[in-house]
This record gives structure tokens, C-alpha cells and sequence, in this order.
């Protein structure tokens, strides 16, 4: 009997970083990541924090995708308006795809991102 390939969970996230477009990565399958759901991803050699934002059916073939390391909360930090905002943002000229979220409120008043720089400097630290 052979044991079925599970298929490829691949999301979109955010990365709060001056990149204008959002990133694909791969849901290891040990993770739930949900929209809105702040994570911790690869950035070249840099680990960043980003927000999930939608699920991906497929890559255009060749690509190669990196995984998800971490998922920072339990649920979701944004409301599905505020990550449609963002993602609107994010086309102006001048605007990066992830500052909208760095700065975006959540459910606590704080800005999404508010843990990011805290997160890099600590990996950095190591």
C-alpha cells in the first residue's frame, strides 16, 4: 500500500519589510496559519515576522518556496477589513506591502508589528 503525498499548503504573507509584494511560503504541515495570524519567516538570511495573509492553490513551476517557522499567535491579529486595507495600501506608489501591517492596530491596541524589531534584534543576539 502506498502512502499518499500530502499536498502542499503554500500562503502569502506579508513580510514587514520594504518589499512591495507578498512573499509565498510553504504551512509545514505540523502548523496552522490562519489570515491575519501574525508568523516568523525567512528573509534571505534574515528571520522576519510577516502576517499570513492568503492561502495559495499553486506555483508557477520551478519556484522554490520556504517554509513558515513560527506562527507568533493563536488566532488572528487583523480583521479580514484591515488586511484588504492593507493589501490596497500596499499598491500605492511609495507604499511598502508589509508597513501598512507593521503599524496596523490589533484586538490589544497594539501595532502588529510591534514585536517585530524585538523579534529581529533577539535573533540577531544568537
Amino acid at each position: 500500500m502506498g502512502r499518499k503525498k500530502s499536498r502542499e499548503r503554500l500562503v502569502n504573507v506579508a513580510v514587514m519589510a520594504a518589499i512591495r509584494q507578498p512573499l509565498t511560503y510553504l504551512v509545514p504541515d505540523s502548523m496552522e496559519v490562519r489570515p491575519g495570524q501574525r508568523v516568523v519567516v525567512p528573509l534571505g538570511a534574515r528571520q522576519v515576522v510577516g502576517v499570513a495573509l492568503e492561502p495559495v492553490e499553486r506555483l508557477a513551476p520551478g519556484i522554490k518556496v520556504r517554509a513558515i517557522l513560527r506562527v507568533l499567535d493563536p488566532g488572528p491579529v487583523l480583521s479580514p477589513e484591515l488586511l484588504t486595507l492593507g493589501l490596497w495600501i500596499g499598491l500605492l506608489p511609495g507604499a511598502g506591502g508589509g508597513s501598512f501591517f507593521r503599524h496596523a492596530p490589533t484586538p490589544r491596541g497594539n501595532p502588529a508589528g510591534a514585536c517585530a524589531g524585538a523579534y529581529q534584534s533577539r535573533e540577531a543576539a544568537a
